[in-house]
């Protein structure tokens, strides 16, 4: 029987060593820190070869979907994972900074496994990535908070794709004065907080507002994600 704790943990060295694999230069120097059976745990400090000054969001990538495919292989009976997976962008790092990784099997059925990987700063344990097994959209309230969700993503996207002068136009103009610091919404802060670190990976970010006609499409796929509540 296949001991799977310390292939994955082979595995591991032999890719932060460099022998021969494809991720080599994006894992070069990971360390693991903990692992047993459905829980990993490493640390990597950021290289310039993975970074224009802070890490590419292609890396970030690349690492959280290795730890997720190891952490599951390390819980046993093969890799059999969820393909409903989702990765958040938060913040990012800069070269020569540490970063803690974590991988956790949170639920099996059927031989088929469910895993959440976290990226966090190293010192003050800010989140950089997460990749889980939950829809994005999922149990958001209102129309403003898939809002929020869609402009994070917009910026994820865009400066996983190198953009680093960037600007964003909505047609919600409530949205438009609340990440512009215009007005205050509590029940959205921490989708504000999030937008305002990732503004300071652009050397330009800028959101305008632009009245649109003809909108009730658009309008009508915010309004549909939003999850009813039936008494």
């Amino acid at each position: 029987m296949v001991d799977s704790i310390s292939s994955i943990t082979t595995y591991i060295q032999d890719v932060a060593k460099g022998k021969g694999h494809s991720k080599s230069l994006i894992l070069e120097g990971l360390k693991i820190i903990h692992i047993e059976k459905g829980i990993l745990r490493c640390k990597l400090v950021i290289t310039d070869r993975v970074s224009d000054g802070v890490w590419h969001g292609r890396a970030i990538a690349s690492v959280i979907d290795m730890i997720r495919a190891a952490v599951v292989y390390s819980a046993g009976n093969g890799l059999h994972v969820s393909l409903d997976f989702n990765t958040s962008f938060y913040s990012t790092a800069k070269i020569q900074e540490e970063v803690e990784i974590e991988g956790r099997v949170v639920a099996s059925k059927r031989g088929l496994k469910g895993a959440v990987v976290e990226i966090r700063r190293e010192g003050n344990g800010e989140v950089i990535a997460t990749k889980d097994n939950y829809p994005k959209f999922e149990g958001r309230q209102t129309a403003e908070e898939t809002e929020c969700t869609a402009f994070l993503w917009a910026i994820q996207s865009a400066w996983s794709l190198g953009y680093r002068k960037v600007e964003f136009e909505g047609d919600d103009l409530n949205i438009n004065r609340i990440i512009n610091g215009n007005i205050t919404n509590l029940k959205l802060q921490h989708y504000i907080n999030a937008i305002k670190n990732w503004k300071h990976s652009f050397f330009f970010l800028k959101v305008s507002y632009r009245n649109r006609t003809a909108n009730e499409c658009a309008d009508r796929l915010p309004k549909s994600s939003i999850v009813c509540h039936h008494s």
